[in-house]
């Protein structure tokens, strides 16, 4: 094996647990060079994913890479070890659903709850200024996404398109994360947007026929 064969394997065992990425202190701290890193640009095993973040293995990040670099961006002066066990954002609402395999939901975009904004443009993000605690989020995939709780809670408030949401309720009480009761009190605050006369454990039934698996 050569030089730069062993350098990527290397690189790539460094990153397996923060999603195939690693930040330029990362590198630095592996040993590389600036002529090494070069040459693993060049011959496109190693490329920018965003300014002090590189993609080991080429250009051919997936959707949910393309949320990892965005998140580890944050904060690339943290160790991520750090950074997953006291997070200062988590992934929540339609991303955390999508993470969680809670079904399908309106669109792709990136979504982060934070208890402060976040000053600075990231692309093709939200984030949602709001407290969250430690029960209300767990480690998938690497991320700190948000539980099936929290993210019925957010997808209810944010008032998501019904037939998304109950697409979410069916998967999280057929895969019994939640009771019936659980999730009939967590969309009580929020279902005078579908019906003002029915109870919210009616309004379970009345999402879940409108969900796009039974649609």
């Amino acid at each position: 094996m050569n030089g730069t064969a062993e350098l990527v394997d290397r690189l790539r065992a460094l990153s397996r647990d923060q999603f195939g990425l690693l930040t330029t202190t990362q590198v630095q701290a592996a040993g590389v060079t600036d002529d090494q890193i070069r040459e693993l640009v060049a011959t496109e095993n190693m490329w920018e994913s965003a300014d002090g973040l590189w993609a080991i293995g080429g250009p051919d990040l997936l959707l949910v890479e393309d949320w990892a670099g965005i998140w580890l961006t944050l904060d690339l002066d943290t160790p991520i070890s750090e950074r997953r066990h006291h997070p200062d954002t988590i992934v929540s609402h339609e991303t955390a659903a999508v993470l969680r395999g809670l079904g399908s939901v309106a669109g792709y975009q990136f979504t982060l709850t934070s208890p402060k904004p976040i000053e600075r443009e990231l692309p093709n993000t939200r984030v949602v200024v709001a407290d969250f605690d430690y029960s209300e989020w767990s480690l998938v995939d690497g991320f700190p996404v948000a539980s099936p709780a929290r993210i019925i809670a957010d997808l209810t408030a944010d008032r998501i398109d019904g037939s998304h949401v109950g697409t979410v309720l069916e998967t999280i009480l057929i895969d019994e994360l939640l009771t019936r009761e659980q999730v009939a009190d967590l969309i009580a605050p929020h279902t005078w947007q579908w019906t003002n006369t029915l109870a919210p454990d009616q309004v379970i039934d009345l999402l879940i026929t409108a969900s796009d698996r039974n649609a």
